[in-house]
């Protein structure tokens, strides 16, 4: 068991702002979640295949798989002065976006991209229209295939929408390996 107030993610990562030490996590299907002193605090439920990153003092935690199956489509972020979760509503720029994120998204990666700025609030009239969270792959609990979301945070409610970038992206088969007799 963890000391109260440690955090553990899953990927492989090493938290040294939270606790004494260093905590390095191997990569798996772990599960995200805090330890906390009372009951009554909002606890993320436990998921995998979610992705997390760090944006300024924050955590914040997207979608994943409960221990029942069920794919997530919520967004989380943990305040890593405060220790505390919160949970942060968000749009989405058409409803077909909407349609496609209701069943969730898992086995993501998820990335900040910010320019540089004095703090970092979770949302900013300042923020640029290419900053925010860039959301890359995944699927749905349908077995739907997403391709890049950006989540854009200069908005009080932030919008996420469906980016259409040029050229191929990443393929998720594997190549054919050519053997010479």
């Amino acid at each position: 068991m963890l000391p109260v107030g440690d955090v553990a993610v899953s990927a492989l990562c090493t938290v040294s702002a939270l606790v004494d030490k260093p905590l390095t996590l191997l990569p798996s299907e772990a599960v995200l979640f805090i330890v906390s002193e009372t009951l009554d605090e909002e606890i993320v439920e436990p998921r995998r295949h979610h992705s997390a990153c760090n944006f300024g003092k924050y955590m914040v935690v997207f979608g994943g798989i409960s221990s029942k199956n069920q794919h997530f489509n919520d967004l989380k972020y943990l305040d890593l002065k405060e220790l505390k979760w919160y949970n942060k509503e968000y749009k989405y720029s058409d409803s077909e976006l909407e349609r496609f994120l209701e069943g969730g998204l898992a086995r993501h990666a998820m990335v900040a991209q910010f320019n540089q700025h004095d703090s970092y609030p979770l949302y900013s009239n300042n923020y640029d229209i290419r900053e925010g969270l860039y959301i890359f792959g995944g699927s749905n609990q349908g077995g739907e295939f997403s391709t890049l979301l950006q989540l854009r945070l200069n908005k009080y409610i932030p919008v996420m929408h469906r980016l259409e970038p040029s050229g191929l992206p990443p393929s998720s088969v594997e190549p054919l390996v050519h053997r010479q007799n």
